[in-house]
């Protein structure tokens, strides 16, 4: 095809003349000449031209009309056949067409095309068309911007997102590396209550080892014969607190746990606790110690009484110091063991039972309907409210056991946080002892006795016709339990394993209305809250 503006006639004649029309039948540019003689001859006299300012704007290919027959290519579509709506050339007409209704030439089916149905429809169409697909090109435009926004918008986000994430990561290492400082400072300070007692007994045992070393080589047979028995009192309280002491003790070590896949918010950089495992060290005594150990006072003789004023004594207890603890009322009191008055406080409601601490030196005591207090050097602490009334309680390791008046035995820890409880009677648990991992709990309403392991087990339950309502409880060095029966006014011997019992004290040996009970940390002397506690009474143990 020659250039769009040059008529394509004159062209073949090697003549360049800019072309005015387009013939859209033999699709030709043609100049003004070329037009009058397209026009002149019969055989193009029929077709149509444009100005060749229309093609300029449009395509000229979109003015092009269709002529040749799909079917057969060599000719021209002359036809149309209005009963199937189809453009024909004589080949189709013959082929398909003979027996249609009505078959028209195109010029005479093209009559008034442009005010036809078709032709308004077909524009209505197109236009309709072309405004859908304007809007669809605006649409994905704007839709394009907006993506584009959307992204900008999500990094930032996604940046204040890392930072926020940076931020938590900062504070959850600052609360571990707290909780690790917090498990250190608990171990350190388990550790340092535990080399408390030792400290002191190493002190003493420096001072009275030097002594007899002074006495071998200086002194007489005779002082160093007094003296050795002046220290079988401090070797056995010594032996005692080790045989006690010692299957308690732990050794802390601090465990750092690592996060795993499935992230936790709180514990993306894992988490830290400290585990206390069981000590490895032992002491074994000599035999001859061995021997005075697991032997039990064979009697016991009354050697003093200590008056306690305005006294209603309901629990007693020894401290580090082998003082006498008391309570009595809302006052917890301390009396040396020939009886000396030696200090007191008030406590927050009326007192029942009491438990000395031997690791931190704390005082517990069981307020009754107030709960229970924490009391260091006499300087009483705060109290906890507890759901039921309680009665009796023991210092158990780090943990406390407490009854209370509906059969529970509660445990808390140090920081007084109420760990588990296990249901053990029916009635008031009066009064409850702990040692080496049993625990024994007095039930007087049902004159029962119990005895479980630290894990709510039962190991034996006794009960008795010569025992009516079993107050306080004791264990001497060897384990034996002791048991006050507070209306049958005597004081019960059981063996370990609760099988065997036997009366050590009764009314002949003044025993009335008694109610709690303790051992001195040498087990040479026991202590018993006696005439419905006006009074406490000192026994010397036989051996």
């Amino acid at each position: 095809m020659a250039s769009v503006s040059q008529c394509q006639p004159c062209s073949k004649l090697n003549k360049s003349v800019q072309a005015d029309k387009w013939c859209t039948n033999c699709e030709h540019f043609l100049c003004d000449k070329c037009v009058t003689v397209h026009k002149e001859s019969p055989v193009s006299q029929s077709h149509h031209t444009i100005d060749i300012q229309v093609t300029s704007i449009l395509n000229v290919e979109t003015v092009t009309s269709p002529k040749q027959c799909a079917s057969h290519p060599k000719l021209t579509l002359d036809f149309l056949c209005t009963q199937h709506d189809t453009l024909c050339c004589k080949m189709c007409i013959s082929d398909n067409h003979l027996l249609c209704d009505k078959v028209d030439t195109i010029q005479e089916a093209s009559k008034k095309v442009t005010k036809s149905t078709l032709y308004h429809d077909t524009d209505d169409e197109m236009k309709q068309i072309l405004e859908t697909r304007k809007r669809i090109i605006q649409n994905r435009n704007e839709i394009k911007e907006r993506i584009v926004h959307e992204e900008n918008h999500i990094v930032r986000k996604i940046a204040k997102v890392k930072a926020s994430l940076i931020q938590q990561l900062d504070v959850i290492e600052n609360s571990i590396r707290s909780e690790l400082q917090n498990a250190r400072k608990n171990a350190v300070r388990l550790l340092e209550s535990e080399k408390v007692d030792s400290k002191k007994s190493v002190a003493k045992l420096e001072k009275y080892l030097g002594q007899l070393d002074v006495f071998t080589k200086n002194g007489s047979d005779p002082d160093v014969f007094l003296l050795l028995h002046e220290l079988q009192p401090v070797v056995s309280e010594e032996n005692s607190f080790l045989e006690n002491i010692l299957p308690n003790l732990s050794e802390p070590r601090l465990i750092f746990q690592e996060p795993n896949q499935n992230f936790v918010a709180d514990k993306w950089l894992g988490s830290v606790t400290m585990k206390e495992e069981k000590s490895g060290l032992k002491h074994c005594p000599s035999k001859h110690m061995q021997a005075q150990i697991i032997s039990a006072p064979k009697s016991f003789k009354l050697c003093d009484r200590i008056d306690i004023k305005n006294g209603d004594v309901t629990g007693l207890t020894t401290d580090s110091n082998a003082n006498l603890v008391i309570t009595s009322r809302d006052r917890l009191l301390s009396y040396s063991e020939n009886g000396k008055f030696i200090n007191e406080c008030k406590l927050g409601g009326d007192a029942w039972d009491v438990s000395f601490h031997s690791m931190s030196g704390n005082v517990v005591v069981a307020l009754q309907e107030n709960g229970i207090q924490l009391v260091n050097n006499f300087t009483p602490g705060r109290v906890l409210k507890c759901k039921n009334a309680v009665w009796g309680v023991s210092f158990g390791n780090e943990n406390i056991f407490v009854g209370d008046t509906k059969g529970n035995l509660h445990i808390f820890n140090y920081e007084l946080r109420h760990l588990k409880a296990f249901k053990i009677g029916r009635d008031d648990l009066y009064y409850v002892h702990y040692r080496s991992n049993k625990i024994y709990i007095s039930e007087p309403i049902s004159d029962v006795v119990h005895c479980i392991n630290d894990d709510g087990s039962q190991i034996f339950n006794f009960n008795s016709s010569a025992l009516e309502m079993p107050n306080g409880i004791a264990t001497d060095r060897s384990g034996n339990v002791y048991v006050v029966g507070r209306d049958s006014h005597n004081i019960h011997r059981l063996s370990t394993n609760g099988k065997k019992s036997e009366v050590v004290l009764g009314p002949v040996d003044g025993i009335k209305d008694p109610c709690a009970i303790c051992f001195s940390r040498d087990y040479r002397k026991l202590f018993l809250s006696n005439e419905d506690g006006t009074s406490v009474y000192v026994y010397e143990c036989q051996y």
